[in-house]
């Protein structure tokens, strides 16, 4: 079985995503979340389905799911889910070295 591996800065991503959706609605929340965890089994499956991202940093790649972007590397083991970002963010600041 492949492995999913999901960064602490995902983890974090995922966390703000749910609790800045649930202020207003915990079942929409919810629903945004479960459908991340849905596209990134997905990804287990077809990991090549996301558009390349190396102008961001090496072997990335990403693939939308409504308004936010997944940003995850392919990995012998499965995938690595690197962060989750909703789509109007500043994307290129986030991947730069500081």
């Amino acid at each position: 079985m492949k492995e999913l591996r999901v960064t602490k800065e995902a983890k974090g991503d995922l966390a703000d995503i749910w609790w800045y959706v649930a202020q207003n609605n915990e079942p929409a929340a919810d629903a945004i979340i479960d459908k991340l965890m849905q596209k990134f089994d997905e990804l287990l499956v077809t990991p090549e389905i996301g558009r390349a991202r190396t102008e961001l940093a090496p072997k990335l790649r990403s693939i939308p799911v409504g308004k936010y972007l997944i940003f995850y590397r392919p990995i012998a083991e499965g995938i690595e889910i690197v962060r989750v970002i909703h789509g109007a963010r500043d994307i290129e600041s986030l991947f730069e070295e500081p």
